[in-house]
């Protein structure tokens, strides 16, 4: 899987669906590889099969928060805007993803016409991470008043190359929060 991973950061999307379908074929229930498959899916602007991986990961790993995340950046791109919400919700309750989740709370306040509510979910986004180029970009489009331009369908595959990280990232984030919230209940006997 890491070779396909690393195909996918070099932008050979054609090696690394290969090298991704030969770990499915002989992992049917790889996440990492599902996970990924995704990602490449969201980066080719493939909005349905993208959204279909992400939900099917998430069947395995119901608690990843990127892939809350990421499933709510492609359902937005679109305009399944319910869905998007609770998958938004989602990475920002678990925390791991709050900075990307709110930033896509507010690009989905501004595909639905709130630009006010945008630019206030922006700025949490920036609070919470004030290096997220997506929220700062889109703050941007707001001032100069560009949303049509900026919400296109080159808007997945931007966003995904910006803020969908690896499947290797991901986990690392899950397993400190279980970890960590682990620690927590033994302290205080949960």
């Amino acid at each position: 899987m890491a070779i396909g991973v690393a195909h996918i950061e070099k932008g050979h999307f054609e090696l690394a669906e290969g090298e991704l379908q030969a770990e499915l074929d002989q992992h049917p229930q790889s996440k990492g590889a599902i996970y990924e498959l995704g990602r490449l899916a969201a980066l080719r602007g493939q909005g349905t099969e993208s959204a279909a991986y992400f939900k099917r990961a998430l069947m395995a790993a119901p608690n990843n928060p990127s892939c809350h995340a990421n499933l709510g950046w492609v359902l937005v791109s679109g305009d399944d805007f319910d869905a998007s919400m609770e998958h938004f919700g989602h990475a920002v309750m678990l925390k791991a993803e709050k900075s990307s989740a709110l930033a896509g709370l507010g690009v989905l306040a501004l595909r639905q016409g709130n630009s006010e509510e945008a630019r206030v979910q922006l700025q949490l986004a920036l609070q919470s991470n004030p290096q997220n180029s997506v929220a700062h970009d889109f703050l941007e489009v707001i001032r100069t008043g560009e949303a049509e331009e900026a919400l296109g369908p080159e808007m997945l595959p931007r966003v995904a190359s910006v803020l969908f990280r690896a499947y290797a990232d991901t986990t690392n984030d899950v397993v400190e929060e279980q970890e960590r919230k682990q620690q927590l209940g033994d302290q205080y006997n949960f």
